[in-house]
């Protein structure tokens, strides 16, 4: 078995920033974007079908979802259907 270690899966909405703003990456208060830590989590998810990931903001998830096409959405369908 493999272990995903993420370091930054709590994205509180809109703690230091708007929820633009973190989704975005554009707040002093978080480095980096919630947009391209889902991308790159689901990327991985994808390479290695060991892994696992938990998410609690579903606000996020719901941004990024709107921005996918429907083969990236059909493959995350997959990922949660296999667990």
């Amino acid at each position: 078995k493999f272990v995903h270690v993420f370091p930054h899966s709590h994205t509180d909405l809109g703690w230091l920033g708007t929820i633009d703003e973190y989704f975005q990456g554009k707040t002093e208060a978080y480095e980096g974007s919630v947009k391209d830590m889902l991308t790159s989590v689901i990327e991985n998810l994808e390479d290695s079908k060991e892994r696992t990931f938990t998410y609690a903001e579903m606000e996020y998830f719901k941004m990024w979802w709107g921005l996918q096409d429907q083969e990236k959405k059909e493959s995350v369908r997959n990922l949660i259907k296999t667990g």
